[in-house]
């Protein structure tokens, strides 16, 4: 996506900055609150938060580039599970 889009991803550094300010806070809180209720590692909800800001250019972007993966995980997100690893093509969930 990177090379390939790199003229309509322009102004991804900026949303994202912005992403940052808002709407991306409050979600690394709720996840925040899922994984200590979970009790599961700090390093999973590093990953998290890493694998939500590719969701959501993903998402951003779907119109040019389509991810099985991430829908998947989002989908894994909202129900309030954590996907803790992949394997095989497989999530690991908690």
């Amino acid at each position: 996506m990177r090379d390939n889009y790199s003229e309509i991803r322009s102004t991804w550094n900026e949303e994202l900055i912005n992403l940052k300010k808002g709407p991306l806070v409050e979600i690394q809180n709720k996840m925040h609150m899922i994984i200590l209720d979970k009790g599961i590692s700090q390093v999973v909800e590093t990953d998290m938060i890493c694998n939500t800001i590719s969701i959501i250019e993903s998402k951003r972007y779907s119109e040019y580039i389509h991810s099985e993966f991430y829908d998947h995980l989002l989908k894994i997100y909202l129900s309030g599970h954590v996907a803790c690893g992949y394997k095989r093509e497989c999530f690991i969930i908690y």
